[in-house]
């Protein structure tokens, strides 16, 4: 390669220039919307989140009411004797 060649420039055909335009357009879209992406990816993950800790919170309720429910059985059981407790109605059967 002789020292002319070396620094010549060369203007492309505009059909080549339209095309690389194209792909820069193409990834400049696709980077927009893969941020868009992560950003509502976000959103639903803190979503996720405080959903699975109220959830935790719900079953840590229930576990307590459930073991006040033993207890209440207990006492019942201790006051009233063996029966059946209708929780709807209140009222105790024995057995």
């Amino acid at each position: 390669m002789n020292e002319e060649n070396k620094n010549e420039e060369i203007k492309l055909p505009e059909d080549l220039l339209l095309e690389i335009q194209s792909l820069k357009d193409s990834l400049t879209e696709n980077v927009v919307k893969v941020g868009r992406l992560n950003v509502q990816k976000s959103f639903y993950e803190r979503d996720f989140k405080m959903l699975n800790e109220e959830l935790a919170e719900l079953y840590e309720q229930s576990a307590i009411i459930s073991k006040k429910e033993e207890e209440m059985e207990i006492r019942i059981t201790t006051q009233y004797g063996a029966g059946r407790l209708d929780l709807a109605s209140g009222v105790f059967v024995k057995q």
